[in-house]
């Protein structure tokens, strides 16, 4: 009974040395053979009979990815699906992106980059399964839910349909518990919560969060499998931007519908073929942060780096000191780390955690800082793994910064 009632805890460190200490002094008092044969085969009873009773595989949860039977050009269409060993699934919206971060016998760890999902997780008595979306953790045990995340909005959104999750993340303190029906909102830039009924159909309809960064999958980092992280989804089809105020913008001929509105909604190729057509030198020195940093989505997700580079160096150069000209900072980290230049992606992560230490992106940096430098320089790998490990500690490499400071 003590198992069962303890095994769905997580232990920390030092719960496993007391319980080690007290394990061995019990053991250390016995004076007959007969009382530590007795002992064994209580304990292997105790373990066989919760094993069998609770349907408990000593094996890993193992996964595949599912991609859609069908073509999703149309916007909150489902996109990749991840089925689980153990009955559990994750549905990604079409223009979502995520991927699985790791398995165990208990369950699996799950990251939305951007968008939404849809997450049935089959109830078992040990089971442990965790969806990170942004600074944000969805403990659950077994419960079908909805989660978004926009990075550009800074929006966390969970539905949860049936059972109970626990939210965690630095606007909780000790976390949130969501019940049945309930929808919850937190808002990082106005640092609001909110608790309301779920209106939403039980349907698991997507709805899509908007993102200027859909992350690229990382790899290396996956244990599981191939040991990368699988890709489950194109780059956005489907947002929704927040509009901008800037009052930077010089008076000039502007495009009927602007491009982060155009840029929402799949347009990439018109929004960069309007700015060649007005004059890129033209545009750069013209047109609102908002507007250059749509331009340097759409480039990005054309495949046209150089283009988008150089959109983001004049963001910096015009609007320094925004969030914009921090974000624009990261972008070009992980351009530079998708080429291999690593030492110019180490420049750009370090600049973005100057400018924005407490950024949107500032989890994401420091965590890929982290990795780039576990097998090259490991007093500085080591240094941001205690860093990861104070500013995140149940951030999605969480893990690897254990592993890099030594610790289980």
């Amino acid at each position: 009974d003590l198992i069962r009632d303890r095994i769905g805890d997580e232990a920390t460190r030092a719960d496993d040395e007391r319980g080690q200490a007290r394990l061995a002094a019990t053991v250390g008092a016995m004076n007959t053979s007969r009382t530590r044969q007795s002992l064994t085969l209580a304990f292997a009873l105790a373990a066989g009979v919760l094993l069998a009773a609770y349907g408990v595989s000593a094996n890993k949860v193992s996964y595949v990815v599912e991609s859609p039977t069908v073509a999703n050009d149309e916007p909150g269409q489902p996109g990749a699906a991840v089925a689980f060993s153990d009955g559990s699934r994750i549905r990604l919206a079409a223009d979502a992106t995520g991927h699985v971060m790791g398995t165990g016998w208990r369950g699996a760890e799950f990251a939305l980059e951007h968008g939404a999902l849809e997450a049935n997780v089959v109830h078992r008595s040990f089971s442990s399964w965790s969806v990170h979306a942004g600074p944000f953790t969805v403990l659950v045990k077994g419960t079908r839910f909805g989660v978004s995340w926009s990075p550009e909005t800074r929006r966390f959104v969970l539905s949860l349909h049936d059972g109970v999750v626990e939210v965690r993340g630095d606007l909780f303190g000790g976390g949130r518990t969501v019940h049945t029906g309930e929808r919850l909102i937190a808002d990082l830039s106005t640092r609001q919560i909110s608790v309301e009924p779920d209106s939403s159909q039980d349907s698991a309809q997507m709805h899509p969060a908007s993102s200027v960064d859909p992350q690229s999958p990382d790899t290396g980092e996956n244990e599981i499998g191939t040991g990368q992280a699988p890709s489950m989804a194109p780059p956005p089809k489907s947002a929704r931007i927040e509009r901008s105020n800037d009052s930077a913008r010089t008076p000039g001929p502007a495009p009927s519908v602007r491009w982060p509105e155009r840029v929402a909604s799949g347009d990439f190729k018109g929004v960069v073929d309007d700015a060649h057509a007005q004059g890129i030198d033209v545009v750069l020195g013209r047109e609102s942060s908002a507007d250059l940093s749509a331009l340097a989505d759409a480039a990005r997700y054309l495949g046209d780096r150089g283009l988008s580079g150089k959109v983001l160096t004049m963001q910096r150069q015009r609007f320094p000191g925004t969030e914009r000209a921090a974000m624009a900072a990261y972008l070009m980290g992980k351009m530079a780390e998708e080429r291999g230049d690593a030492q110019a992606a180490l420049t750009w992560y370090d600049r973005y955690l100057d400018e924005q230490p407490r950024g949107t992106f500032g989890q994401e940096a420091l965590g890929r800082k982290m990795v780039m430098l576990r097998s090259d320089n490991h007093e500085r790998a080591l240094a941001a793994a205690r860093e990861y490990l104070v500013r995140f500690p149940t951030g999605p490499r969480a893990g690897i910064a254990h592993q890099i400071v030594g610790q289980p």
